[in-house]
């Protein structure tokens, strides 16, 4: 194999994880009475991790969106791009490396200044290996909505 298809081989993964992760870090944006907190995490082992969560009320009603992430033991956090334009909400991220391998095990918690607002969470893997498997859960403010992507 030449120089040049190795580097456009290992050029690729790289390029892709820009791309994805440029496109989730586009503002958030209330449409009427909803928001998004739109997350991405990077592993060491090149998995990228989207998270999601649509929330039934304005932006300025959210104070806080709580990522539990469980991910394959052998994996590690590079980089986290936190949603942009948030500011009166705080991303948090607690990233435990416990999981078998292809196991991606996320809990997310939304806290608004009202109760009862509907939330939406969703998680999106994709790995080296080109799978991209896609999961979600709905569920209300303060409770944990927990979506489990296995890819093995």
């Amino acid at each position: 194999m030449s120089t040049l298809s190795l580097c456009l081989r290992r050029l690729t993964p790289v390029t892709l994880v820009l791309l994805l992760t440029g496109m989730a870090a586009w503002p958030a944006r209330g449409a009427g009475l909803r928001c998004r907190s739109d997350p991405t995490v990077l592993l060491t082992d090149g998995t990228i991790i989207d998270l999601a969560a649509d929330i039934d009320e304005a932006l300025w009603n959210v104070t806080a969106v709580n990522y539990t992430i469980h991910v394959p033991s052998k994996a590690h956090v590079i980089a986290v791009v936190r949603t942009p334009h948030w500011p009166t909400t705080v991303e948090t991220f607690t990233v435990v490396s416990d999981s078998p391998e292809g196991r991606y095990d996320t809990t997310t918690i939304v806290h608004t200044k009202k109760t009862g607002v509907g939330v939406s969470a969703q998680l999106v893997v994709k790995t080296l290996r080109n799978l991209i498997s896609i999961a979600g859960t709905q569920g209300l403010d303060r409770q944990p909505l927990k979506v489990l992507i296995t890819t093995r």
